[in-house]
């Protein structure tokens, strides 16, 4: 497609006509005829950047705070208004209109139905617009990247983050090594400031390994430009390999294990897998001059075929089955996007909550129901259709060109482009069956851009230019559905500032109250939680302003208002353990220990292990409020008994086993035992004096005979 250059030039190279038989077609950007479609156009450039650039790097946040989700949404609505505006201006621009493309884009339209059912209405509506978010990269991506060079740039600021997060990841490492910190906290000190946890990160820079290495491979020359991408990728292929994620190291064999099968002849083949080999001897080096890499990530792998050692692993299992379960509930479209952890809490006890379902397929299903599902695996079946046509037509019209000069020229440009794209979406798709890389903006960017870039090399049909009523249409589409989700996203941002600013009130409410200013640190306190009231009644949708809420009232003795707080919590997300346990303290502390029991009993059903010795604990003084000291005694025992031995951390429990005991008159032997293993473990402070107390009270029920009938004088000795 050739046209007349006017006085502003957008892109200087040329169009390349391919013959007639087949092949990706390479239509540029046609220099637009007035100014204000250049601008609108470098607009649009920009915040494709911006996007690639600011999701890995912008900081999540310590609260609830939505700062990379606006970023998000701001960029991708500013590109996409700008990139219609420039072609209502009277720009060319290829149209996107693929059928990779019209998958993708039925992928995010499956939300809206799922979002109008959501039981939960606020967060559905609010995560309408990070799909929207997303729907509006690929739409950036599939219509500005139609060129080598503007692939290259994307390409170069995706690497460049990467890199700084790599860095970054590898400075945490260090200090994890320098400071001899425990194993436990490798994954905060990895995370990097810009991921929750070091698993997010590794979903995120896994794509930009394998992308990089299908790149440097598919050039099979050693340059200045291979230079740098190779010293770019060492900070985060050490990185990967401290995290310790098994589904990346999985992604990365998997992805070139595909690309080698991707070439054609055995020659081709026998020169990528010597590549391979060669990368392969430059990682172990790189992983052997790091301090306990090697010895860590050998240790990963091979806990996966040790059952008590990879509990994490073998735990997916039950949170996939009770995730089908609730399918089963609400097949046709899902409980909501975004509600996933809401609902799940009354399939799936855990503490903290699964936040996801651990699988990409599963959670669509869960959250869009069984069209969101169909709709990413007719995606999934065009994308595999695109990287064999892609790969086949690049490979053939680069043999049938290559007497042209410009032509051959940016086939060899975009050909290891290409392929570093098909690993990227490769690495992603393995992580579709342990995480859910397109929940979260920065390996959902990266994901969408990579599929972009398919779409547009994997199709025969040369596209056509985009017209401006499709433009207008967009336009009118994308103000629709601001319209529709402003006051949501308005609203969740005014309660995360509250939450933010909460926090810190909180914080300095501590130090007041260190330093022994005690009424300062009731009046920041107190301030504190107004703020909580105003970030809930802000958003009133989630559960985090409630708990805090609670457990600040509990520690200032109000009590009938912590109540009130985990109740309209447990309504929301019924079974999460932290409301129920602080539900059961409130209860208790205004002497109501019969109704404290309920939800006692609910978070013990509920949560097993661990999760739920807390509320046993509570439980068991509940029942000895109400003199049942019977059970209070098997639960007790429940908790200091062999294999368990919760004893160790908190000796206490000995203590309330021996009090249900002598309430009880009974095995009294037993009761001084108990005492003698607490005076071993705590020797001085307020516990060895209850502890002399009740040795006392132990000789004294010894002396007296022992109760043999249910006489009234009987249970009043008991009690």
């Amino acid at each position: 497609m050739h046209v007349r250059e006017r006085s502003l030039r957008i892109d200087t190279a040329p169009a390349l006509e391919l013959p007639a038989a087949a092949g990706p077609s390479f239509v540029h950007v046609v220099t637009p005829s007035s100014s204000a479609a250049t601008i609108a156009t470098w607009i649009a450039q920009g915040c494709l950047l911006a996007l690639v650039l600011c999701m890995p790097l912008v900081p999540h946040g310590a609260t609830i705070s939505i700062a990379k989700h606006c970023t998000f949404l701001a960029f991708a609505t500013l590109g996409a208004t700008a990139l219609w505006i420039a072609v209502v201006r009277g720009a060319a621009f290829a149209s996107p209109d693929t059928s990779v493309a019209r998958a993708t884009l039925a992928y995010f339209a499956a939300a809206l139905p799922a979002a109008w059912f959501a039981r939960n209405a606020g967060i559905a509506t609010y995560t309408i617009g990070l799909l929207l978010a997303h729907a509006l990269t690929f739409v950036l991506a599939a219509t500005l990247l139609t060129r080598s060079r503007s692939i290259a740039r994307v390409a170069l600021a995706i690497l460049c983050a990467g890199c700084v997060v790599g860095l970054i990841g590898m400075y945490g490492y260090a200090r994890l090594v320098g400071t001899d910190a425990p194993e436990s906290s490798r994954t905060s000190l990895l995370a990097t400031p810009f991921f929750r946890h070091s698993y997010l990160a590794a979903q995120y820079v896994v794509m930009i390994v394998v992308g990089a290495i299908a790149w440097m491979l598919e050039r099979g020359r050693m340059d200045r430009n291979t230079l740098f991408v190779t010293l770019a990728t060492l900070p985060m292929i050490g990185f990967l390999v401290v995290i310790g994620s098994r589904a990346a190291y999985l992604a990365v064999g998997v992805a070139m294990l595909v690309h080698l099968a991707l070439r054609g002849g055995r020659e081709a083949r026998a020169r990528v897998g010597r590549g391979l080999l060669g990368v392969t001897l430059g990682v172990g080096l790189v992983v052997a001059l790091m301090p306990g890499a090697f010895e860590f990530a050998r240790g990963r792998v091979a806990s996966l075929f040790d059952v008590e050692s990879s509990t994490n692993s073998f735990a997916r299992l039950a949170i996939w089955r009770d995730t089908l379960r609730m399918v089963a509930d609400h097949p046709l479209f899902g409980v909501g996007p975004g509600t996933f952890d809401t609902a799940f809490t009354r399939y799936h006890a855990a503490w903290p909550a699964v936040p996801h379902a651990h699988n990409q397929l599963i959670q669509d299903l869960a959250e869009l129901g069984l069209e969101g599902l169909i709709a990413l695996l007719f995606v999934l079946r065009h994308a595999m259709r695109a990287i064999v046509v892609g790969t086949r037509d690049l490979r053939a019209n680069g043999d049938a060109n290559a007497q042209r000069t410009d032509d051959a020229t940016e086939l060899a440009r975009v050909r290891p482009l290409f392929h570093a794209a098909v690993a990227a979406l490769v690495a992603c798709a393995t992580y579709f069956g342990f995480e859910t890389p397109l929940r979260w903006p920065e390996a959902g960017t990266l994901a969408l851009v990579a599929l972009a870039v398919v779409a547009r090399y994997g199709s025969h049909r040369r596209p056509a230019t985009l017209h401006p009523r499709f433009a207008l249409g967009g336009l009118a589409a994308l103000a629709v559905a601001l319209v529709a989700i402003g006051p949501s996203w308005t609203a969740h941002a005014r309660a995360s500032t509250e939450m933010a600013r909460c926090t810190e009130q909180l914080r300095a409410a501590d130090a007041a109250r260190a330093a022994g200013r005690i009424e300062t640190a009731d009046s920041l306190r107190e301030n504190a939680l107004q703020r909580m009231e105003r970030a809930d009644a802000e958003f009133p949708w989630k559960t985090a302003p409630l708990v805090v809420r609670a457990e600040q009232l509990l520690h200032l003795g109000r009590f009938d208002e912590a109540l009130a707080a985990t109740r309209v919590a447990d309504s929301r997300s019924p079974g999460q353990l932290d409301v129920l346990t602080r539900q059961a303290l409130a209860l208790m502390q205004l002497g109501r220990h019969e109704e404290a029991l309920v939800p006692l009993r609910r978070a013990i059903v509920l949560h097993h292990g661990d999760d739920a010795v807390e509320a046993m604990i509570t439980l068991g003084r509940a029942y000895a409020a109400l003199h049942r000291h019977e059970e209070a005694l098997r639960v007790f025992q429940a908790l200091i008994g062999p294999r368990v031995h919760h004893d160790a951390r908190r000796p206490e429990l000995l203590l309330d086993a021996v009090r249900a005991l002598v309430a009880l008159q009974r095995d009294l032997d037993v009761a001084a035992a108990l005492l003698a293993r607490h005076r071993e473990r705590v020797r001085t402070g307020p516990g060895a004096l209850m502890a002399i107390e009740l040795e006392r009270e132990v000789v004294a029920a010894a002396d007296r005979p022992p109760c043999r009938a249910r006489t009234p004088s009987c249970s009043a000795s008991r009690h």
